[in-house]
């Protein structure tokens, strides 16, 4: 039989987590905002949608006040996970607003060439798609792409997302464009 933590689930694992931090380490240390971002990444994993929007929440303000202590480490991140929660809810301007903010977080904190950035970039991209604005989706894709293949970054996750994205966004636009033109001949 197995005991302790062993036996959690990874959402038990996270708050038991969350608790002893906040015991020995207190509410805003870096720990513990990685585990309530970590415990709403769970929860929307999960499709509990506003219950990891409340996790990242908080979050967010043990960010800000990490942040402002000069612990800027994981700046942005509760603001770039509510924009994940927001688009799969299809709140797409809270989404955008979420990715906005980030990114100008990011940017502010690690240059606007960092790989931070470009997850972020990639994200946001999406909410453009997912709101019928291919053109701007695409923009956004192709500069990711770029600076990432630029930077070797190739090897990357992201870097594989982006061009999955960005391939079937431009097929999806030429193959939009062909039957309009089938279409007015």
């Amino acid at each position: 039989k197995k005991e302790g933590i062993i036996s959690q689930t990874p959402l038990q694992c996270f708050k038991s987590c969350l608790e002893m931090v906040e015991n020995e380490l207190g509410r805003y240390h870096p720990f513990s905002l990685r585990c309530l971002n970590e415990i709403g990444v769970t929860l929307s994993d999960n499709k509990k949608y506003t219950e990891a929007l409340t996790y990242f929440q908080k979050a967010l303000m043990v960010e800000l006040r990490l942040v402002r202590s000069g612990n800027s480490e994981l700046a942005g991140d509760s603001l770039f996970n509510q924009g994940r929660v927001y688009r799969a809810l299809g709140q797409l301007k809270r989404a955008s607003s979420c990715f906005d903010q980030c990114l100008k977080t990011k940017i502010s904190v690690f240059g606007e060439k960092h790989l931070r950035c470009y997850r972020v970039s990639y994200e946001w991209a999406l909410v453009h798609r997912d709101f019928g604005n291919n053109k701007q989706a695409i923009t956004m894709l192709h500069e990711c792409y770029t600076a990432l293949r630029s930077k070797n970054g190739t090897d990357s996750i992201c870097f594989k997302w982006i061009l999955t994205d960005l391939s079937a966004l431009i097929f999806a636009e030429e193959g939009a464009e062909l039957m309009q033109a089938g279409i007015d001949s």
